[in-house]
């Protein structure tokens, strides 16, 4: 019986979900960690890719990431601002949550549209090259839409 208390009480424990308060605790400025998590380009632009771009010029140009570039990504609420944008998260994983990293995009809501913090949206819109003095795209959204969390939400 002692030998399966252990692992009683791990499966009976919550599981551990990243979301807004995590992204800024594991918010890192090393752009090479950010690129080399992101192997195998399939042809489309994910919010990682967008959030990636910022710190390899060449990287945005193998992706195809430019100013006008049509989008659909989906992540969580992570930060709500007044001016009507938000900042879109994502944690992707190597191995585990305790590896995870996030990667995040800038987006500016239709007119009206407000979410709340940890909400997960699927987001349609265009690429915003980044504004003078700034490295990262953002989108301009033509749609945002709640979305149940994703099975595969660090991946």
């Amino acid at each position: 019986m002692i030998i399966l208390s252990p692992i009683a009480l791990a499966a009976t424990a919550p599981s551990v979900t990243l979301g807004a308060q995590a992204v800024d605790q594991k918010r890192t400025a090393d752009g090479a960690t950010s690129l080399a998590r992101l192997e195998g380009y399939d042809g489309s632009v994910r919010l990682y890719d967008l959030a990636a771009a910022a710190y390899s010029p060449q990287f945005a140009v193998e992706r195809g990431i430019e100013e006008g570039l049509r989008v659909e990504i989906d992540g969580f609420v992570s930060k709500v601002r007044d001016d009507g944008t938000i900042e879109l998260s994502r944690f992707l994983a190597s191995c585990c949550a305790a590896d995870a990293m996030p990667y995040s995009v800038d987006v500016a809501l239709p007119a009206g549209e407000r979410f709340k913090k940890n909400q997960w949206l699927l987001v349609r819109g265009q690429v915003v090259a980044p504004p003078d003095g700034k490295r990262a795209y953002a989108v301009t959204a033509d749609e945002a839409e709640p979305i149940d969390r994703p099975v595969d939400a660090y991946g």
